[in-house]
């Protein structure tokens, strides 16, 4: 959980708590149970809301991964194919096969 969001969920709950033992003392004030019920709501939803963007993050920490290994696998394959045609053809025709370096 970021660290941003477990302080304010901590926040919200020890100050909802706070109020709620003190209620009589805040109720002129316009805070009341309805009040402290929708902030705890709130942080609840906030709660679930960043556990599922960790696992998001962490399910795209993978599928990058797994691209950068796909990603070097190609590259190696690219390189040693190019070797094959650079050794096997002239400069000229490499060109023919794709090749587009100049050495």
């Amino acid at each position: 959980m970021a660290k941003t969001i477990s302080d304010q969920i901590e926040k919200t709950q020890m100050l909802c708590a706070g109020i709620r033992k003190n209620i009589e003392l805040v109720k002129q004030h316009g805070i009341d149970e309805n009040l402290i019920a929708q902030m705890e709501k709130e942080a609840e939803e906030l709660s679930v809301r960043n556990k599922k963007q960790d696992e998001m993050r962490a399910e795209l920490q993978e599928y990058s991964r797994q691209t950068t290994t796909v990603l070097n696998e190609l590259r190696t394959q690219l390189q040693q194919t190019k070797k094959i045609v650079k050794q096997n053809f002239a400069q000229e025709q490499w060109i023919n096969f794709g090749v587009a370096d100049k050495r």
